[in-house]
């Protein structure tokens, strides 16, 4: 399954943005153009089904996937 996720920064610590029921990582606007790349690595993911991303064929592979037992 293809993802579709927007990144900003390149620091060691990450921050994982989640856009709401609905939307997509391009929800989020231009608040990437205001964040401290050199410090995190900032990642806007589509959740499963919204944005660039599939929409699951069941939940039990979404679990699946989501607990690495792909």
């Amino acid at each position: 399954m293809a993802s579709s996720y927007l990144t900003v920064g390149s620091g060691d610590r990450h921050v994982m943005a989640l856009h709401g029921w609905f939307g997509s990582a391009r929800g989020w606007g231009s608040l990437p153009d205001y964040l401290d790349g050199s410090a995190f690595t900032y990642v806007f993911p589509d959740l499963r089904g919204y944005g660039g991303r599939e929409t699951p064929v069941a939940l039990a592979t979404a679990m699946e996937e989501f607990l690495g037992r792909e």
